[in-house]
């Protein structure tokens, strides 16, 4: 079963969503790949629970039984019926979250779903600490009292692994430690972080 997980193209299943062997979900085979279409999420766990390389991301191995838990808490709780691979990825993303994984096994999970193509895109987040505006939800502009984060704290406590923070020019003077996987960009000039 091991082999089978872990090279899902040997038996013409896709090991990702933008695999040649994917099927298609319009296509009425297998009720539109219900099966087939498996092994992108038994690529998924023989990431999480193996460890490999795999489209340019570097997965190590969780213990076996954090991610049945990790699944379970998935399929009992989370994930409805019908579900799609945005709402898997979510699940699971939200799954470590409530079972207290830490930030470097959410960021592992991110990274196995990147490797398998299910992650969704990033979200663009906002840092604008000259904004004032008064309810910082990470939007762009300050419109009816809800804008920019205020610090880069705030933003990077608001982001997942994956979302891009654009922090606006200017100095921000607070300690920081960023553990989450994020991309940050600058708007308008230079910014300095730290004190």
């Amino acid at each position: 079963m091991l082999f089978r997980s872990s090279f899902p193209t040997n038996f013409n299943h896709p090991d990702s969503l933008f695999s040649p062997f994917y099927q298609q979900p319009s296509n009425t085979n297998d009720s539109g790949g219900v099966h087939r279409n498996s092994g992108v999420n038994n690529k998924l766990c023989y990431l999480l629970t193996d460890g490999d390389t795999f489209n340019g991301q570097t997965v190590y191995n969780n213990n076996l039984s954090a991610v049945a838990d990790l699944y379970y808490e998935v399929q009992v709780n989370l994930l409805t019926s019908g579900a799609g691979w945005t709402e898997l990825y979510n699940a699971l993303t939200q799954a470590a979250v409530n079972l207290g994984w830490g930030i470097t096994d959410r960021n592992n999970l991110y990274r196995a779903c990147l490797a398998v193509e299910i992650a969704t895109p990033p979200r663009d987040l906002y840092v604008d600490k000259s904004s004032g505006c008064p309810i910082p939800t990470g939007i762009p502009l300050c419109v009816v009292n809800v804008g920019p984060y205020l610090t880069v704290g705030q933003g990077v406590a608001g982001a997942t692994s994956g979302d891009v923070l654009h922090i606006r020019i200017g100095s921000y003077n607070e300690p920081m430690t960023i553990e989450k996987i994020l991309t940050l960009q600058t708007v308008n000039g230079s910014v300095t972080i730290g004190q």
